[in-house]
This record gives C-alpha cells, structure tokens and sequence, in this order.
C-alpha cells in the first residue's frame, strides 16, 4: 500500500490465531475431487496468480493448462500474450515469469553493500510486502530455466 500512495497508514496490525478442532475446516484430497469440481471457466486470473505462486521460477504453457485443467491451449496462450503486453510477465525461452513492476534507481556514490539479516519470503505478495520497506533497493533475478531461480532484493531500511 505504501508503494501505491497510502502514505497515511503509518502502522497495520494483524492478529492470527489457530481455529479451534470445530472451526477446523477439512480440506479435500485433490485426488479425490470430481469433474463437477474441475474449473469450469479459466481466466487471465487464474493464468496471473499460478504464475505468482511459481515466482520466481518460470512455468511452460503445458504446465499452466494442466494445472488449470483446461483442454484449450491457445486460450492459455491468449491470456499469457496479453499479460505479456501488460508488462505482468515475460517469456524466457519455452517459460513465462511473472515480472515486478519496481524501478531501480541508479546508485550515486556507490559503496557496496553488504546484507545484515535476510527476510526470505515464499510468495509474491509476500516480496512486495517486505520490498515497500527498502529503500534504496536493487533487485536481482538469478533465473534458471526449470526451476530454483531467485530473486534478491538489497537495499537498506
């Protein structure tokens, strides 16, 4: 939100607790789900966040229409060049990664910096939650097709 202007907000508290054995709710074995549960219609949606949760590793269009059970590649396809054109995501060889939207500013007077702690983050909101605190940030994408790709953001806080 800080990114986006809401320079008001000064403080966000967040207050979790583990549900009791009868809030639990049971989540079903995927293996078990039926047709009638399949997704009956995909969306660029759907195509965004599948390639979020993958970030920073890159997914092939068969991956993605397998995992969206969908049988039409080419909406897929459709979906992906559109997000393409959006600057949402780009293709790197025979996969499709989700792109950030930050710019880098160059450094003035650089002296190198060299981390302190590390926050590691498993999903892409979770990165641009912890990047909305970085000042003076540098962002460096280790891609490696197939898999463990990673993203590094310095800067200082």
């Amino acid at each position: 939100m800080l990114k986006n202007g809401f320079y008001e907000i000064s403080m966000l508290e967040i207050e979790t607790k583990i549900p009791e054995r009868s809030e639990a709710i049971t989540m079903p074995d995927a293996n078990t789900l039926g047709i009638e549960n399949e997704i009956e219609e995909v969306t660029m949606g759907h195509v965004q966040e599948l390639l979020e949760r993958a970030y920073p590793n890159g997914l092939t269009l068969d991956v993605i229409a397998d995992v969206l059970r969908c049988q039409n590649d080419d909406e897929i396809e459709n979906f992906l060049i559109e997000l393409e054109n959006m600057g949402t995501i780009k293709k790197c060889g025979e996969e499709w990664i989700r792109l950030e939207a930050i710019s880098i500013q160059p450094r003035q007077g650089s002296v190198e910096l060299r981390p302190t702690i590390a926050i590691i983050t498993c999903l892409f909101v979770e990165k641009l939650a912890v990047d909305a605190i970085i000042e003076d940030a540098r962002t460096v994408h280790k891609y490696k097709s197939g898999g463990d790709s990673n993203i590094y953001t310095i800067g200082m806080s």
